[in-house]
């Protein structure tokens, strides 16, 4: 059984992740996203769980995918880097 899977960045490539996973079946998807418009928008459009608290998603979900753009990505590491163990899968 698949763990829950958390989404960081809830932009244009998680939203496609997230299709795709609907698609799958997968209905245990939880998104951070610092614009709260853009979490009301997931809310609405896909019944998901959304925080603006990346370390939410990391302490809350078993599988991490990143979904920010490049030049955000070191600060969303140093962010998370201590709060993901071995039992955690990031992509």
């Amino acid at each position: 059984m698949m763990g829950k899977i958390g989404i960081i960045g809830g932009g244009n490539m998680a939203n496609v992740l997230i299709k795709g996973m609907e698609s799958l079946g997968i209905k245990d998807i939880f998104v951070s996203e610092p614009r709260e418009v853009r979490r009301h928008y997931l809310k609405q459009h896909h019944g998901i769980q959304t925080t603006d608290s990346n370390k939410e998603i990391v302490s809350s979900c078993s599988i991490i995918i990143l979904a920010v753009k490049p030049q955000d990505m070191k600060a969303v590491l140093d962010e998370i880097g201590g709060s993901v163990t071995e039992e955690k899968t990031v992509v």
